[in-house]
């Protein structure tokens, strides 16, 4: 989700819930549920000023991404918010799109990604600890000065708690 403030300087902030949290109102409008946890609101800042919205969505089965661009607003009303609880808890806000125009657009990554197809998908066993890479290569770091020390002795601690603690 792309906004623009009034200056132009534009804001990107993904946004997602289980497939289908987009709620479609009408033939023209979109919602979309902002959960209490979201601490960002530089889009809701950025639609003060300018109303303008652009959205890109992966489309589960398909290699195209959905386009979409139009004007939002950010509403509160109990309907909308109760059609889109999630285990029994509505939004707090959400975010309404008056789509202007929207276009599938094929997309390179997601074809050769092959997301849908299991057979491309790697087992979580083989998959490398991003953790214990990140503490190694903090360890390696041969800057000088005391974040870097500190940084050094953090790497030797969280590395080989990195599977232990699910990560």
């Amino acid at each position: 989700m792309s906004t623009w403030d009034a200056a132009g300087a534009s804001d990107t902030s993904p946004r997602g819930d289980p497939a289908g949290f987009i709620k479609i109102l009408d033939g023209h409008t979109l919602a979309i549920p902002d959960r209490r946890g979201n601490q960002r609101i530089d889009t809701f800042h950025n639609l003060m000023t300018c109303d303008q919205i652009s959205l890109a969505a992966v489309v589960p089965g398909r290699q195209e991404v959905l386009h979409v661009h139009g004007t939002a607003w950010v509403t509160d009303e109990p309907a909308i918010l109760s059609s889109m609880a999630l285990k029994g808890k509505p939004p707090h806000l959400a975010l309404c799109v008056r789509v202007l125009g929207a276009e599938l657009v094929a997309s390179e990554a997601i074809r050769a990604a092959r997301p849908w197809q299991p057979s491309s998908h790697v087992n979580r066993a083989e998959v490398p600890d991003l953790v214990k890479l990140a503490a190694q290569h903090l360890a390696r770091n041969q800057d000088r000065g005391v974040k870097a020390a500190v940084l050094r002795s953090l790497a030797r601690v969280i590395g080989p708690l990195s599977r232990r603690c699910g990560a």
